[in-house]
């Protein structure tokens, strides 16, 4: 089978493409939705993305904060899902768009941060300018190789001294080779910061409250679910069904805009009648 980006869905339509995403599948399109989340404003639409299945979110991340900021529409935060955020945006959203992201990043994916224990990434230091590291047993590396990863992505490999490495009492913290030394990969310190500051961040109680103002963007999905049909394509093609999205969001702006006009307090979020059983 062709990968999904190529392979035909439907011969009624040409543009759907098959999509897999936290266990739910299907064949369609996707919508991207933003909103206003003031307190003091009606929490309208103001930003509306239609693409394709096999598009992911954190692609169409920059072309949403380059509308907006030709609409006149880019706050001085975006609070995003943690599937709209890379390092290489958290990096240059704010010089490029004076737009600070704010979402949830990934965490790290080494078996030292897997397991919560151990010495990852973040537990060496790195002096960028003198293109060195130091260990957390205070060994300075002994080689510094930059090169291009996958898809072209600049990295850099740290090394450390197998005299070092070989008799560390914490070896089996910080690497499960039985004869080899540690090798340390970084990204771009621009990104490599932004990261460490990131996961820093979202693991204090500040951050978490900042963060809890965007809870009402999954209302705004659920509304047009249950009120404009937006789960389903009423047209074939991409262009018609983004035509289609513009529709539904204008008409949830007007809902929106009528409820704000007649003071219509929002509604408080739906509570499983199982999950009211359990004790405060």
């Amino acid at each position: 089978m062709p990968p999904s980006h190529q392979r035909l869905e439907s011969p009624y339509d040409p543009d759907a493409r098959y999509n897999i995403k936290r266990g739910c599948d299907g064949s369609g399109y996707k919508i991207h939705l933003t909103e206003i989340c003031d307190s003091d404003a009606p929490h309208l639409i103001t930003h509306m993305t239609t693409t394709v299945a096999t598009i992911t979110d954190v692609e169409v991340t920059d072309e949403i904060h380059v509308y907006l900021a030709d609409d006149g529409l880019l706050a001085n935060e975006n609070l995003v899902d943690r599937g709209y955020i890379r390092a290489a945006l958290l990096a240059t959203s704010q010089p490029a768009h004076g737009v600070e992201l704010i979402g949830p990043i990934h965490e790290d994916v080494s078996w030292q941060g897997c397991a919560g224990q151990g010495f990852d990434v973040d537990s060496f230091t790195i002096d960028w300018e003198n293109r060195q590291a130091t260990c957390p047993q205070g060994h300075n590396s002994v080689r510094w190789k930059p090169h291009l990863g996958r898809r072209g992505h600049p990295e850099t490999y740290v090394f450390f001294s197998p005299q070092h490495c070989l008799p560390c009492p914490v070896r089996n913290l910080c690497t499960r080779s039985k004869t080899g030394e540690r090798k340390v990969t970084l990204g771009p310190r621009e990104e490599h910061e932004a990261i460490r500051l990131t996961r820093q961040a979202q693991q204090t109680d500040s951050w978490k409250r900042r963060y809890m103002t965007r809870a009402g963007i999954e209302a705004a999905f659920g509304q047009g679910l249950r009120r404009c049909g937006l789960r389903r394509t009423r047209y074939c093609g991409l262009d018609k069904t983004r035509f289609q999205h513009e529709l539904t969001t204008a008409a949830l702006n007007i809902i929106r805009t009528e409820a704000w006009l007649t003071e219509t307090p929002l509604a408080k979020t739906r509570t499983s009648r199982f999950r009211r059983l359990r004790p405060q």
